[in-house]
């Protein structure tokens, strides 16, 4: 996959981006390309693989949603949340992202990483921000 071999290549060679915006009309597909980037930055055995190995327990804990520096934000608020690692996006109280989700994804993404290099937002469905948010 072109996607896939490009993000690789900007990571190994120490030149991520501080953001990307995955577009598409594919959701499922957005979404496994971002999950498979955040498992790959963490994996356990990424020095032996051209890909996530899917079953350290780094990757298994992103692919559940329970991973500390990996967090989720969507229209209704953060997807699920690892017990002492803080709630920072309360539930939306509609299909929107709100602006007071933003700030506390902000908030939260200024504290440094607790167990690995880099601290990851992944972002569902952007295109639901309201005005404010965006």
């Amino acid at each position: 996959m072109k996607q896939w071999d490009s993000l690789k290549k900007s990571f190994e060679l120490e030149k991520l981006s501080h953001a990307y915006i995955f577009s598409g009309n594919d959701e499922a597909g957005k979404r496994e390309i971002a999950l498979k980037l955040a498992k790959f930055i963490n994996c356990e055995q990424r020095a032996k693989s051209e890909k996530p190995c899917a079953a350290c327990g780094t990757c298994r804990a992103i692919q559940e949603r329970r991973f500390s520096d990996v967090t989720f934000l969507g229209p209704e608020g953060i997807s699920e949340s690892t017990e002492g690692k803080p709630a920072f996006a309360k539930a939306s109280s509609g299909k929107e992202i709100k602006i007071s989700q933003i700030r506390d994804l902000a908030a939260y993404l200024s504290l440094g990483a607790w167990v690995s290099p880099y601290k990851i937002a992944i972002i569902e469905k952007a295109d639901a921000m309201n005005q404010e948010a965006q």
